[in-house]
Order: C-alpha cells, then structure tokens, then sequence
C-alpha cells in the first residue's frame, strides 16, 4: 500500500503504490481517483484503508488538478475544512468521512493545521511534498510538466517565503523518469540540462527540472530527498497513464504531526 511512508520528526510523507486496494482492472488495485471511470465505492473504500492503516483522524483533503499554477490554503475553523485557492473557497464537514475532494481548482495545498492529511494525485507526474526544518507547514504540489513549465514551482515557493517560511527541506516522489517521458516539440521549454534528444523526440528529466527550478527559487533551501522510481517502466507497483491510458491514481501525502 506504501511505497514510501516517513515519520520524519514532526511531518508523516506517504507516496502510495498500486497494492493493497479494493479496485478492479484496469484501476487495481490501490485506485484514489474519482474522475478515473472506477467505482465510486472501491474508491471510497481505498481511501477508508489508507486512513485505517495510516492512522488519520481527519480526512485526507484533495483538490481538483487542472495542470496549472493555483494553490489552496487548507485550514480547520471551527471543527469544520476549509480550502480556499485565493478565487474560491469552500466549507467542508469533516464528520465521519476519510477524505474530502474538494473540487476547488489548485495544483498545490498547503496547511499549518496539525493532524490534517492533504494530498495530491499522479500517474507519472511529479508529487512534491515541501515543508521546513521546524515543521510549521507543510506543502503538497502536483508537479506535471506543463504546471512546473508555467510556473507552479516558483510560484509555490513564493508563496511560502510571503509567508515568512524558510529553511525548506523537499521530497520528490516516484514519477516517469526521462527513459520513457517523451516530448515531440517542448523540448526547449525545459532548461538544457533536462533534456535528451533521441529520434526527432525530447526525452524530459522532470525530476532534474524541478530540483533547478526549487534551487533557483527557494531561499534557504536545505535538501531536496528524491524517491527514483519510474512510474511508467514499473507497472507491478505504480499507476501510468502515459504507459495505460485508463489507469488509477495514486495518492501522496503530507500530514503534520502534532
């Protein structure tokens, strides 16, 4: 169920696999997308055996991914979840339920709430999970190439900053690595050191792109912790929809502790 899950003093990462879920082909069997064409109930299902196994007491908070640039803040007031991406905010009961998607349009959440999961979905694209050395937030964001190419990382790290948040400390997670992420013509959008020209293609280091793109932009970045795994030439652990087309979805998360 976990490919990669971490308690590092103060802030709990889980990047999930394929295993251990309810869902049937082609989404088996860890499936976390709605939008997917999977049954709502096994997906539902799924999120009730992260939650068991990782012990949340809250619902895991997802928002609606549209590859783009937007962040929502995430927030407890008053026993109730809000998330608010600057346009659009919403209310959410928490009561009883494992997760919330919201629908709010955002391609990164971030939270100072403590015990509060939120979480970004991939089949290939990069999750990203930022938080700092005293652990006082933490970030998720959904790194696909046409979100970091437009901006989604640089405009994430000023935010933070315009917050007053320093002493960044990254995880990357698995996502399609440069063996199998073919582009036809947006090559040069990339900084040259992440690109490979092979048969009339750009072959993208995603991964590369972004650690230039948070080193560039975060001040008192401290480390970046990478989890290399291709998710496309793994089809025993990861979800691809470059690879499948018609696939599930992982989850990854970040959730301070109290």
């Amino acid at each position: 169920m976990f490919f990669s899950a971490e308690n590092t003093g103060g802030l709990l990462n889980i990047f999930t696999n394929r295993k251990g879920g309810k869902s049937s082909a082609p989404f088996n069997s860890l499936n976390f997308g709605f939008a997917t064409g999977d049954d709502l109930q096994n997906v539902e299902e799924n999120y009730r055996l992260l939650s068991k196994k990782a012990g949340f007491n809250k619902p895991i908070i997802t928002c609606k991914q549209v590859h783009k640039t937007g962040i929502a803040e995430v927030q407890e007031v008053h026993g109730a979840i809000e998330v608010n991406n600057g346009t659009v905010s919403g209310l959410f009961n928490p009561l009883n339920k494992n997760y919330i998607y919201s629908r709010i349009k955002a391609d990164a959440l971030y939270t100072e709430t403590k015990n509060l999961p939120i979480g970004v979905y991939t089949a290939d694209c990069l999750p990203v999970i930022v938080s700092d050395k005293k652990k006082s937030f933490v970030m998720a964001i959904h790194c696909g190439w046409r979100g970091v190419v437009d901006g989604i990382v640089e405009k994430s790290f000023v935010f933070l900053q315009n917050k007053g948040k320093t002493d960044f400390e990254v995880i990357l997670g698995p996502a399609i690595n440069q063996c199998c992420f073919e582009l036809k013509h947006e090559g040069n959008l990339f900084d040259p050191s992440s690109v490979k020209e092979r048969n009339s293609s750009s072959y993208v280091n995603l991964k590369n792109e972004v650690r230039l793109r948070c080193s560039n932009t975060a001040k008192d970045l401290i480390k970046i912790d990478d989890i290399d795994h291709c998710t496309c030439c793994n089809k025993e652990l990861f979800f691809s929809y470059r690879r499948d087309k018609t696939t599930g979805r992982h989850i990854n998360i970040g959730c301070l502790q109290a």
